[in-house]
C-alpha cells in the first residue's frame, strides 16, 4: 500500500515539473510602452535611495521618442538581472535597457534589466 502511494505521489510531483511553464519576457532594442502597467526604456539617470535617511531612488528612462519618465522606486521592491534572478537597484547602470512594471501613476512594482 505505501509502494502505491509513493509512486502515485511520485509521478504527480513528476508530471507537475514536466508541464510547469517558465515566465517569458518581451525583449525590445528601442523603447516602448509594452501595457497599460508595463515600459520599456534607456535608463538616462539612477540616484539610489538612503534607507536610514528614508529617501526613495529614482530613476529616469527616456523612450523611443527621446521623452523622459521620472520614476521613485521603493529601496524594497523586486529587481531582476538579464537572466531573471533577483538582484539590487545598484546593478542598474545609466544606458541599461530595463523593463518598468508599474502600479498606478509612476509608482513602481518591479524592474528587468533587459540589456
Amino acid at each position: 500500500m505505501k509502494k502505491i502511494i509513493f509512486s502515485t505521489l511520485f509521478t504527480l510531483f513528476l508530471a507537475y515539473t514536466c508541464f510547469a511553464q517558465t515566465p517569458t519576457h518581451k525583449t525590445a532594442h528601442k523603447s516602448q510602452v509594452t501595457s497599460a502597467n508595463s515600459i520599456i526604456g534607456k535608463v538616462d539617470s539612477i540616484t539610489l535611495g538612503n534607507v536610514t535617511k528614508k529617501t526613495k531612488a529614482q530613476i529616469v528612462i527616456v523612450d523611443d521618442k527621446e521623452q523622459k519618465t521620472n520614476f521613485m522606486v521603493n529601496n524594497n521592491i523586486t529587481t531582476y538581472d538579464k537572466d531573471n534572478n533577483v538582484t539590487t537597484l545598484a546593478k542598474i547602470a545609466k544606458g541599461d535597457t530595463i523593463a518598468i512594471t508599474k502600479n498606478g501613476k509612476n509608482k513602481v512594482n518591479s524592474i528587468k534589466i533587459i540589456k
